[in-house]
């Protein structure tokens, strides 16, 4: 089984937070996505 992402984009607020992602998890993979977090620490 695989999971399939394809020009994934998400906004917050009219704050653009992820643009045109896209990925392909296989089943038994793990992903994570790592980043700001906005909290300006």
């Amino acid at each position: 089984m695989t999971l399939v992402v394809k020009n994934l984009k998400v906004r917050a607020n009219d704050k653009k937070i992820l643009k045109g992602v896209s990925l392909e998890i296989k089943s038994g993979q793990v992903q994570a996505m790592l980043g700001l977090n906005g909290s300006k620490i």
